[in-house]
């Protein structure tokens, strides 16, 4: 895959995951928040995957969600 491509699969990504996550998380998560937002901005944990988990639908990849959702009800089930 070249450069270009990958960038343009992660710009779309990004554009699906800002459609239901909160921005700030969006860029949190791509490591990309600086300045003073990534100085002030520091949500727990439990918030983060709160967020995640509107948007785990439309950014899953591979149709079968049953090992992602797994996953996400053993963190969420660990959180509480």
């Amino acid at each position: 895959m070249s450069l270009s491509k990958l960038m343009a699969t992660v710009n779309s990504s990004k554009k699906r995951a800002e459609q239901y996550l909160n921005q700030s998380n969006v860029e949190l998560s791509m490591g990309r928040l600086s300045g003073l937002q990534g100085s002030y901005y520091k949500p727990s944990e439990k918030d983060l995957l709160a967020d995640y988990l509107k948007a785990v639908r439309a950014l899953t990849i591979n149709d079968d969600t049953s090992i992602l959702q797994n996953q996400v009800n053993e963190l969420t089930q660990r959180k509480t």
